[in-house]
């Protein structure tokens, strides 16, 4: 059997599916490193947890990411120092801008003066996966679309960030906002009357008054905030953590209130009845009184804020003497909190009220105008609030792992086999083994005999 050594393959692996690694809690074993990374988290904001975790789960998955990209060196990528903020909006790999090991080698790469970057089918369509030798964050600025990505992985052997670094992602509040509320309807109250006429109705009959205008609806619940995305972190050394601004999002502004429908006007009085008598004219009876117009519906309550989203989920990976000085000597924020819920809609605008019906017409002497019979217009509906702010999230967790310099070598530099072709034979057939970092030296064993 033959191996063909630093075979650079196709990125198209499947082993990185599925969202971050659930991170399995363990009993601290580092009890001081626990309880600087729950000071460090507590006065981060909201209640996270700092929790242990173990570090072989994830030096694994680290791997898998790598294997699925083609790279078996971190040193052969180069290092990363950034001349800008970075915005991580969409998924994939992302590395230095001169970098040309495995998936960076593709004619699909993206460079820029910053960066290299590439989609990775095998990565998740909201992962993305930043990959270097050394990663320099000082006095820089990593914001993660959260809108795009949901996962951000950093494997490095060394992260410096002593100096102004920050993780954080962007938009903290979430910019929409509940449907409105219907208007009233119909949107005038029923009955609503010519205030000027008296149609189809008997001069006799007493004037009308307008109908009550109905109430606006209430608005939508505001959208549910997201979640922060999910940041593990696996490096050999780290001189610093940068602060973690990463709350979940605030929940969505309620919808606002419909609009109360008008009241109806109401009718015109009944006109003046002049009569003949004996030696002249009388007037049986003056102008009629207006209808009053009806009472105008209230707004709609503005609905309730949409709930906040979740704090993210930190992992650092790395040795226990860095750990050490990341909760003694050179501590950092840790804002890993709940959400807030989303603010209130406003509420919806009240209806006016109907106008009064005009006084009953003068027919005619001895009768007198009177104008002060006019109905009296209806008064305005009422705001009526709203429906409150949104629940908030959940404050979630800071992991940390501690591996050893061996671990993290030996996982990530060790011998990978990507493929076998062909897959089946007889005795004596050749067979080409496919796979990172093999030695000329190397050995493939099958049931430990070696062939």
């Amino acid at each position: 059997m033959s191996e063909t050594a630093n075979a650079t393959p196709v990125a198209t692996a499947t082993a990185t599916g599925g969202r971050a690694p659930v991170v399995a809690v363990i009993p601290p074993l580092f009890t001081t490193i626990n309880d600087g990374f729950s000071k460090i988290v507590a006065a981060g904001g909201g209640q996270p947890k700092a929790v242990e975790t173990a570090g072989a789960a994830l030096v694994a998955a680290a791997k898998a990411r790598l294997q699925a990209v083609g790279i078996s060196d971190l040193r052969a990528v180069g290092s990363l120092t950034l001349d800008a903020d970075l915005h991580v909006s969409t998924s994939g790999l992302i590395g230095p801008p001169t970098a040309s090991a495995g998936a960076f080698g593709h004619a699909r790469v993206r460079r820029t003066t910053a960066r290299a970057a590439v989609a990775v089918p095998a990565f998740r369509e909201t992962e993305s996966v930043i990959v270097c030798d050394s990663l320099n964050l000082n006095n820089r600025k990593i914001t993660i679309d959260a809108t795009r990505v949901s996962d951000l992985w950093i494997i490095v052997r060394s992260l410096k960030a002593s100096h102004g670094a920050t993780i954080t992602y962007s938009p903290l509040v979430n910019p929409a906002a509940g449907a409105a509320g219907a208007s009233g309807s119909p949107d005038t109250g029923q009955p609503n009357w010519d205030r000027n006429a008296r149609i189809d109705q008997d001069a006799n009959d007493p004037s009308r008054d307008g109908g009550r205008g109905a109430d606006g609806g209430p608005g939508a619940t505001g959208p549910r905030g997201l979640d922060a995305p999910s940041v593990t972190i696996v490096a050999l050394e780290i001189d610093a953590m940068p602060d973690l601004l990463l709350p979940g999002q605030q929940g969505g502004r309620g919808g606002a209130g419909g609009r109360g429908a008008d009241g109806g006007d109401g009718q015109r009085g009944r006109d003046s009845k002049p009569f003949k008598i004996i030696i002249g004219v009388d007037c049986k009876h003056g102008p009629g009184f207006g209808g009053k117009g009806g009472r105008g519906g209230d707004g709609g309550p503005g609905g309730r804020g949409g709930p906040g989203g979740d704090g993210s989920t930190v992992t650092v990976v790395t040795q226990e003497s860095q750990l050490d000085d990341l909760v003694t000597s050179k501590p950092f924020v840790a804002d890993l909190g709940a959400g807030s819920g989303g603010d209130p809609g406003l509420p919806g605008d009240p209806g006016r009220g109907g106008r009064g019906g005009a006084a009953g017409f003068n027919q005619g002497a001895p009768c007198k105008d009177a104008p002060e019979r006019a109905g009296h217009d209806g008064a305005a509906g009422a705001r009526v609030g709203d429906l409150g702010r949104g629940s908030d999230g959940t404050a979630e967790t800071l992991a940390y792992a501690v591996i050893t310099e061996d671990q993290f070598n030996e996982e990530l530099e060790s011998p990978w086999i990507l493929s076998v072709d062909p897959v089946s034979g007889h005795a004596g057939d050749r067979i080409i083994v496919h796979g990172l970092n093999f030695s000329h030296h190397a050995t493939v064993r099958m049931d430990s005999a070696p062939l």
